[in-house]
């Protein structure tokens, strides 16, 4: 427990010591500014796919619940009517919201290479091809990876309300299993992503047990740090009352400001936890 503490405890002073409050800050301002051009591609590419842009707005809605617990229902308004707009614009969109996308998105996955590299202490970087390359590459891969994990969240939404007839069980009857399952992929979901930052991003060769550790670290922080703050808005905060009908945009803003400080303590975890790996075979040279 003792070496777990001043880990952790090393970890927060890797945090400060590189200004991580104030990387949150920029890193979560650029993802949001990203966050249109993707929901846009997004509804209109699934609205197509289901003859339905009402239906993808639906599933939508209910898919970032489970990664944004700062848009309950109540707060939700502003970003309904953001959804809305998209589905009545979605033909003259779609082309120009890709190109949107892929260029605010590298530029959003830019930022990030830039502040893991601080935890590295990595002085250098890729030039700006490189850079827009490895950021968009792993743009692409994140989109596979929500679409698989949107596909699977459908999928398992789909057993749960059909019946297994051929194995003579209602699924009712096993609902907890198709919840636990459900949260798994989630969970997995947010971890691989951790993962593909980690170890792929940061401009020198990364050890995967380090990127692991990292993984692991800033999904069970970000998975803390959701619960508990989806419990503050929904019982104690008032953004309706202050902000109107910008609540659901707030409250959002701020869930992006913490979730960029867990990915930046998940980079100081994994670069720590390298750095000890490394501690021995420099102490034998």
């Amino acid at each position: 427990m003792a070496q777990i503490g001043a880990f952790l405890a090393q970890v927060v002073s890797n945090y400060k010591r590189h200004n991580g409050s104030l990387s949150a800050a920029a890193l979560s301002f650029t993802v949001f500014v990203s966050s249109g051009p993707a929901l846009l591609l997004f509804v209109a590419g699934l609205g197509y796919l289901l003859r339905s842009p009402e239906r993808a707005q639906q599933l939508l809605l209910s898919y970032l619940h489970d990664f944004a617990p700062a848009l309950p229902t109540q707060h939700g308004l502003t970003l309904n009517r953001v959804l809305e707009e998209i589905v009545r614009g979605r033909e003259a969109a779609t082309a120009a919201g890709l190109l949107v996308l892929l260029w605010s998105g590298s530029t959003a996955v830019s930022t990030v290479e830039q502040i893991v590299n601080l935890a590295w202490d990595t002085e250098r970087g890729r030039t700006f091809v490189a850079r827009r390359l490895v950021s968009a590459a792993l743009l692409v891969g994140s989109g596979v990876l929500l679409a698989v994990s949107f596909l699977a969240t459908t999928a398992l939404e789909a057993i749960k309300a059909g019946k297994l007839t051929s194995l003579g069980v209602s699924p009712l009857a096993l609902s907890w299993l198709w919840t636990v399952s459900s949260r798994l992929l989630m969970v997995g979901v947010t971890a691989t992503a951790f993962l593909m930052v980690y170890k792929f991003l940061p401009f020198r060769k990364v050890p995967f047990v380090a990127a692991l550790i990292g993984a692991l670290f800033a999904t069970l922080l970000w998975e803390l740090a959701k619960t508990g703050f989806g419990f503050y808005v929904v019982r104690y905060a008032s953004y309706g009352k202050i902000y109107g009908p910008l609540a659901g945009v707030i409250a959002f803003m701020i869930w992006l400001n913490c979730s960029s400080a867990v990915l930046i303590l998940g980079a100081e975890a994994s670069a720590l936890w390298a750095r000890r790996m490394e501690a021995p075979s420099r102490a034998e040279s």
